[in-house]
């Protein structure tokens, strides 16, 4: 399958809890936790999709967005290379989900994450 590209994030809240979504997911049946994530639009450069996805899924907008190495999503089964940022110095904005979303926002410790 060829795919434009994605993003992933790992929003760190500042006294150091991990935003997570609960995200219902019809392709499997049940509701998920997982990181906040989206796909790239055309002509749309990683570090605004990240921003655009983190204020969208999460309700937060981020003073800094750390890029990490982008990664395979799937080798073998898609050309999906996902852009992992970290981001912090978080202001919550409210969320702004698609009508198709069930998007509910948790917090975790990074132990409790682990």
């Amino acid at each position: 399958m060829v795919h434009g590209g994605s993003v992933v994030l790992v929003p760190i809240t500042s006294d150091g809890q991990i935003v997570l979504i609960r995200n219902h997911r019809w392709q499997v049946g049940c509701t998920v936790l997982e990181l906040a994530a989206g796909t790239l639009e055309p002509h749309e450069t990683p570090a605004e999709c990240a921003a655009r996805e983190l204020a969208e899924e999460t309700g937060y907008t981020a003073g800094h967005l750390i890029p990490l190495t982008p990664i395979f999503a799937l080798p073998g089964l898609t050309t999906e290379i996902m852009y992992p940022f970290i981001a912090q110095a978080l202001t919550p904005v409210g969320q702004s989900l698609e009508l198709d979303e069930d998007i509910t926002v948790v917090t975790y410790s990074p132990d409790a994450v682990r």
